[in-house]
């Protein structure tokens, strides 16, 4: 799987064009889209809005060499610590599916219930319309059988919520296995490992961003 990695920057970056950090960084404060700069023959990226608007957005450039830096920590830090971190997280993934997995009777089981308390609500229409029941007790009957549905319906709606976790767990164990089979640390910045692993840059301001991984992680890395 670490060879997926690279393939999967290596894709991102055949359909994207120009820097690699293009579209990636978001600025933290208002939320808009970094954008490339040259200057004196070194590269930063900068704010639209703060360029722009310098009242309205205090986030300052960031130097491209210190992205970059930024990012090889924190690939370094992973590497290290990926089996205190990872690991965990893709074994409680792994719990979750397999709790919903058996969660598939209880569905079953609720699906049941509800056509009972249906059914009793069509004889209770039935007694009624004979004769046989008033209209006080029908609707005090009615009124507790449909609270038991709604009740069902909800835990019904928890239990078959649909998510994303099979696409969370597989990029999980991308991950793993990518710094599992990463021999020494990174030394030089990478963009297809960048591309493969990177979702977006948050800047929360000019000493510190928030890289989103795949995977749904999130780690916050200080700019030195």
């Amino acid at each position: 799987m670490q060879e997926l990695i690279r393939l999967r920057g290596e894709n991102k970056r055949n359909e994207s064009r120009g820097n690699i950090l293009s579209k990636k960084i978001k600025c933290g404060e208002c939320g808009t889209t970094f954008r490339m700069k040259n200057c004196r023959g070194k590269i930063y990226w900068v704010c639209r809005l703060h360029t722009d608007e310098i009242e309205k957005c205090s986030v300052k450039p960031i130097n491209q060499d210190n992205i970059h830096s930024a990012f090889i920590r924190l690939c370094n830090k992973l590497w290290y610590n990926y089996k205190q971190i990872l690991v965990p997280f893709q074994t409680a993934l792994h719990d979750l599916k397999l709790r919903k997995l058996s969660s598939k009777t209880q569905v079953m089981d609720i699906h049941k219930q509800t056509a009972k308390l249906r059914e009793q609500t069509h004889v209770l229409a039935r007694l009624k319309t004979k004769g046989f029941l008033d209209e006080v007790k029908y609707i005090e009957q009615t009124t507790e059988l449909t609270a038991k549905i709604n009740k069902l319906q909800a835990e019904l709606k928890k239990l078959t919520r649909s998510d994303d976790e099979d696409e969370t767990i597989d990029q999980i164990e991308m991950l793993i296995d990518f710094f599992e089979k990463q021999s020494n640390p990174i030394t030089e910045f990478d963009e297809s490992t960048f591309e493969g692993i990177v979702e977006k840059i948050v800047v929360i301001n000019q000493h510190e961003l928030e890289f989103h991984l795949i995977g749904g992680l999130k780690f916050n890395e200080k700019i030195k």
